[in-house]
């Protein structure tokens, strides 16, 4: 008898969950085909008055409301936006708040049509002022006072603010002050994440995270010491390393005029930023002797960094040290390498141990160099070396702008860039006659059909060498480029 009735039980539940299977079967249908309903209907909702009921409301019914709420809150905000003038039933089942409560108008989203101040406010007031989660991560030259409004409108329940790669108008990255008026215009946030740019004091405020700066994750910081106010060289550039280092999400740190000459800061360079994956120093005091040997420590191939940049730092790479630096460099698990007015030219040998460092390189995608060559002997190298550069593949993106190439150097460079795999290249100028314009550079374009971007036009203050001829033939190139673009 117990097993008679254990069997009934076990085909009971056996029915039970088929018929749940099917009922749920049946729900994900209809919600796919609501979710086609919507893209063709918006389309057509377009054309027609705001309060037209284009989509009746008993198109909806099929779907549990749970299932409704879940197709609109997978609908980026733009688009929520727009059904609301679908017709009224869409109006009233758009006006829950909770479908608004976490806004992501970052570039990564979906929003389709741009981001612009006025759909920030309008997604962000849907939610009245129970916003939790506001991402606008990516924008460009967003308004300060409109962020601000939002963040106060909404400063009792705003946890996140992801803002990651922003820059605001007329500014860059927020600097201490305006992070500092976020966060005390949301006491409940948890988590600012954002870039930032600061003198060295206010710097290290910010990565030490003390006080009202407590939920701030920094992604990228730019540090201007250019006057070295406030900065003691002994001590204050190894504590600012040390804190940069310590900022478990910091990623990319920019140096600007530190002094950075002492072994002590070298080895703190070297060995106190364990995470960062892009580290760029710019017009800072550097000697060849401490700081290449700290760099090629810095590039080993268990390093996290991807991007290096150096740049207003003459004569960096002369001596010794270069070849240490060249045999990290190939090891180097680096993306992207930018090398601008070093001197590079100056001492030959080691600029072309850089470059042979740089061809065949494992992962090196993206190389930048601005050094006028000064000799046509030079320029002839150089554009040799870069030919062997493109021919040893990988690359996909090369800018050799304001190098002074003339024919010399462009010629070979531009042969070589049938079969390269390049996807983009800048070549501004580099003075070439009409005669390589029409020989070699429009052939090479025509012929490289991976080439997706291309910069070389050289512009009017190159009219000496050439005039009209020039700049209407390298026009040509890059109209070619750019159509072949927009065609795939």
């Amino acid at each position: 008898m117990a097993e008679s009735a254990a069997l009934a039980r076990v085909a009971a539940l056996a029915r039970q969950i088929e018929e749940a299977e099917m009922s749920l079967a049946r729900h994900v249908a209809a919600a796919s085909a609501v979710i086609a309903d919507l893209r063709r209907e918006l389309a057509a909702a377009e054309h027609a008055a705001a309060d037209e009921p284009v989509l009746a409301l008993n198109t909806l019914s099929p779907l549990l409301p749970e299932l409704v709420r879940l197709v609109f809150a997978l609908l980026p905000a733009d688009s929520r936006l727009r059904c609301r003038q679908v017709c009224r039933a869409w109006r009233a089942f758009l006006a829950e708040r909770r479908l608004w409560q976490v806004c992501d108008l970052s570039a990564a989203s979906s929003v389709a049509r741009p981001r612009t101040p006025a759909l920030l406010l309008a997604a962000c007031a849907q939610a009245g002022d129970q916003l939790r989660s506001l991402d606008v991560s990516g924008w460009r030259q967003l308004p300060f006072a409109v962020l601000l409004r939002v963040v106060r409108a909404n400063s009792e329940s705003l946890l996140e603010l992801r803002a990651g790669g922003c820059t605001l108008e007329g500014g860059g990255a927020p600097t201490p002050p305006q992070l500092e008026a976020l966060l005390k215009a949301a006491p409940r946030l948890s988590l600012l994440a954002a870039d930032a740019q600061a003198r060295p004091a206010a710097a290290q405020q910010l990565l030490s995270r003390g006080g009202v700066f407590a939920p701030l994750h920094l992604s990228s910081l730019a540090v201007s010491c250019a006057t070295l106010a406030g900065l003691q060289v002994e001590h204050e550039p190894v504590q600012l390393l040390a804190a940069a280092g310590a900022h478990a999400s910091l990623e990319a740190l920019e140096l600007t005029g530190a002094e950075l000459s002492e072994a002590a800061v070298a080895r703190a360079l070297a060995e106190g930023l364990p995470r960062l994956r892009m580290l760029s120093l710019a017009g800072c005091r550097l000697a060849p002797d401490t700081a290449l040997p700290q760099l090629s420590r810095l590039l080993s191939p268990s390093s996290a960094l991807r991007e290096l940049r150096l740049s207003d730092q003459p004569l960096l790479f002369e001596g010794e040290a270069v070849a240490s630096f060249c045999a990290a460099l190939r090891a180097a698990p680096l993306h992207a390498l930018r090398l601008h007015n070093l001197g590079l030219w100056r001492a030959m040998e080691e600029a072309m141990a850089v470059l042979d460092a740089c061809a065949g390189h494992a992962s090196l995608r993206l190389l930048a160099i601005t050094q006028p060559a000064t000799t046509a002997a030079a320029r002839a190298r150089v554009g040799r070396a870069l030919a062997a550069l493109l021919a040893g593949g990988g690359l996909e993106e090369l800018a050799v702008d304001g190098c002074h190439l003339h024919d010399e150097g462009a010629e070979p460079l531009f042969r070589a860039l049938p079969g390269s795999g390049l996807r983009r290249l800048s070549c501004t100028n580099n003075f070439v006659s009409p005669r390589c314009a029409a020989e070699a550079v429009l052939p090479a374009v025509r012929a490289c059909g991976t080439l997706l971007l291309l910069r070389v036009n050289p512009g009017a203050d190159d009219a000496w060498l050439g005039g009209g001829a020039v700049v209407e033939a390298l026009a040509d190139a890059e109209a070619l480029v750019r159509a072949r673009g927009e065609t795939d």
